[in-house]
């Protein structure tokens, strides 16, 4: 008895020993600790071309990597807001001085001349002095983006944090890194930012120090960001010399923490908040993130984004807070972390950040070169019916107006290709666009209804079939999702929710016209396929655009009884107000049920906890964003050319202008349909102009066709 005693308390003290000997362990948080290194200057292009082979070998076993979206808020004018939008848990903006952090007593040099800087009531041991301007820049977002927004979570949990070094380099202060770890008032508990480190050797000398006090440590690797802070003193060749032995440096260091601590109950994170200097200046805010812990293997995901190998920033204070067993606020909106097998994610992550490169590049010129054509076709067609109707060459303005129609779907099937250079879509696009207008026009130059339907129903076909698959061609089209501006990573765009609902009235009405039925038949068929359309849109798993479902709704409701021939007046609204709470209610019934709830459902159990003052905040910002868009946006351009083109030729070509009215069956009642949609697209959406105008170019572009067209014969159109 006394020898199993003996053994009894040996084993009680040598299990105690070991609890106290392992640095970072808490019993409140489960023996959990997160350490987040930070690399600054790396890009996906570095991991796949100098190699990473500590990384690429966790990839298989105990680790994920993903491309991260490092944007932070719109008005942020610096790298710093990058840090603390993961601090924050949303896109925040750090202000002028987001750089500076002290260990507490420091002095810091301006100009040379020592000063102490105000720290209010931090209590830590390093402090983010700028945290006062902070807060006033965050009430000006229309989002809550409270900066330390993690660190006070972490901190309400019990959980100690620290942070250690910083990337000064000529004579700037760089200690961002405190922006990630600091708690509501700047603060962190334990930590060092006065000193760098420059070595994995330092490094995990700080780890060390750091998991004997804390379980969240956040540690600065200078020698990445300094590369791009000296490039002005360095050749390309040294440059990326540079970087190659620094990613190297990286890349064991991750090795070592991993062997050193890596288990089932620590976390190991390491992040680049911004990019090379040279994609930064390009606005490619896209980053790699690596996070190794239980669970994760191959390529990172979240149900933020649902694009496997694509995250943003806002996922991490999620994903690190659900690690440590606390609740996620759900006025967060990033999402927590998880990761799916892969064959080779470094591949994956680098061929989305080199698609979305090209694709950034060549958006802009396309998209405005497409509103500029658009708009001065417009005007060419309405002056040529106004001084010259008789004009035989008119007819060769119509290729140009099924250009506009078969465009959006180009840019879509377009985006399974691979263009090395922004320049090869620029060409290439309108290009085959060009093509596909006049080939449609040569063989149905005759038929007007058919050359109109041919590009309405490929582009509705298209649309409809890629979102059960993720949406695969938007989120690579020029005009679709953008993973570098970050707007929309899942179902469909407001780009192409116009762009359906218009080509999908085109098809209706073509195929009413063509084979006639009686009024209450046609009002059938609209109700059931808008039905089916807003159910696809506003379906959680599918389009999850509730602003998009509204808009499609009121088009459905508005065909339905314009197809019966009843005049609309204002008690009609009655019943597009009835669809659209119905509407609501299905969709946020299903989001609910869903495992992965999408924005809406966020968005309603904000506006359940908040009350009215959420409901107002979302509001708000929805008006101010349409208001700013509608004002700024090119795409104004062409509503307004649209309005004035219709207005114009219904009293300056009455004749022609009454011969299509009367001729072409229910053409008429769908082009007001979408004009009438529109109107609602503009309303119920914060971007809804785009929608809006994609809506209207297929409006426009088809009743000035069918107007072209009437001038060459007076007589019944051609099925």
């Amino acid at each position: 008895m006394k020898k199993i005693a003996v053994i009894l308390v040996a084993s009680l003290l040598l299990m105690l020993a070991a609890t106290a000997s392992s640095p970072g362990r808490d019993r409140r948080t489960g023996g959990r600790r997160v350490i987040v290194i930070v690399a600054n200057g790396i890009s996906t292009g570095d991991i796949m071309i100098n190699g990473a082979p500590n990384i690429k070998k966790s990839l298989r076993s105990r680790a994920a990597i993903g491309l991260m979206n490092a944007r932070a808020a719109k008005s942020a004018a610096n790298a710093s807001g990058s840090y603390l939008s993961i601090g924050a848990g949303a896109r925040a903006n750090a202000g002028r001085f987001g750089n500076l952090a002290v260990d507490r007593g420091e002095t810091l040099l301006f100009q040379g001349i020592p000063q102490k800087l105000p720290l209010l009531r931090a209590g830590g041991r390093v402090v983010s002095p700028s945290y006062p301007e902070m807060s006033r820049l965050a009430t000006k977002l229309s989002y809550q983006a409270a900066p330390g927004t993690l660190g006070d979570l972490l901190r309400l949990g019990g959980i100690k944090r620290s942070v250690f070094g910083n990337a000064d380099t000529l004579g700037v202060y760089h200690r961002e890194i405190n922006l990630i770890a600091m708690d509501k008032k700047g603060s962190t508990d334990f930590g060092n930012v006065a000193g760098p480190i420059n070595t994995p050797a330092q490094a995990l000398t700080a780890v060390d120090a750091g998991l004997k006090n804390s379980q969240f440590l956040v540690l600065e690797y200078a020698p990445t960001s300094r590369v791009d802070f000296r490039r002005d003193f360095l050749s390309d060749d040294a440059v990326a010399s540079q970087r190659r032995q620094l990613l190297l440096q990286v890349d064991r260091l991750f090795g070592k923490l991993l062997a050193r601590y890596a288990d089932n109950r620590t976390m190991i994170i390491l992040i680049t908040p911004s990019p090379p200097i040279e994609l930064a200046k390009s606005g490619a805010l896209q980053t790699p993130l690596v996070v190794a812990g239980p669970g994760f293997k191959g390529l990172l995901t979240s149900t933020g984004t649902r694009w496997p190998g694509l995250v943003t920033n806002s996922d991490i204070a999620p994903t690190i807070l659900n690690f440590f067993g606390l609740s996620v606020p759900t006025y967060l909106p990033g999402r927590t972390l998880t990761s799916e097998p892969s064959a080779d994610p470094p591949a994956i992550i680098d061929h989305i950040a080199q698609k979305a490169l090209v694709n950034n590049g060549a958006r802009s010129i396309l998209l405005s070169s497409y509103i500029t054509v658009a708009v001065a076709a417009i005007i060419a067609v309405v002056l040529v019916l106004l001084f010259w109707p008789p004009a035989a060459r008119i007819v060769y303005l119509q290729p140009l107006l099924l250009g506009l129609m078969f465009m959006p779907v180009v840019m879509l099937i377009s985006s399974s290709a691979v263009y090395p250079t922004p320049w090869l879509p620029i060409i290439l696009i309108p290009a085959a666009t060009l093509i596909c207008a006049l080939v449609t026009w040569l063989l149905w130059r005759d038929q007007p209804l058919l050359a109109l339907v041919v590009p309405s129903l490929l582009t509705t076909l298209i649309i409809l079939v890629q979102l059960p698959f993720g949406s695969i061609l938007e989120r690579d089209s020029v005009m679709g999702m953008s993973s570098i501006i970050g707007a929309r990573f899942y179902g469909i765009g407001n780009e192409y929710t116009g762009v359906l609902l218009g080509s999908a009235v085109i098809c209706l009405t073509v195929w009413l016209t063509l084979r006639p039925r009686s009024r209450n038949y046609a009002a059938a068929a609209a109700a059931i396929l808008f039905i089916v359309i807003t159910l696809i849109v506003g379906w959680p798993t599918l389009g999850a655009n509730v602003g998009g479902a509204l808009a499609a709704v009121t088009t459905g409701i508005v065909a339905t009884f314009l197809f019966r021939d009843t005049r609309l007046a204002a008690k009609h609204l009655f019943y597009v107000a009835i669809g659209m709470v119905a509407v609501l209610a299905v969709i946020l019934i299903t989001d609910y049920l869903e495992p992965s709830s999408s924005h809406t459902a966020r968005a309603a159990t904000l506006v359940g906890g908040g009350g009215m003052s959420q409901a107002l905040m979302i509001i708000t910002r929805k008006l101010s964003t349409n208001f700013m868009l509608i004002t700024r946006s090119s795409w104004t351009k062409i509503i307004v050319a649209a309005v004035a083109a219709v207005a114009t030729l219904q009293l300056g070509a009455r004749q022609i202008y009454d011969h299509v009215y009367e001729s072409y069956g229910l053409m008429p009642a769908g082009f007001k349909t979408i004009a009438l949609g529109a109107v609602a697209a503009l309303i119920f959406n914060d971007s809804g102009v785009v929608m809006a105008a994609l809506m209207l170019i297929y409006a426009i572009c088809g009743w000035l066709y069918l107007m072209i067209f009437s001038t060459r014969s007076s007589a019944s159109p051609k099925p």
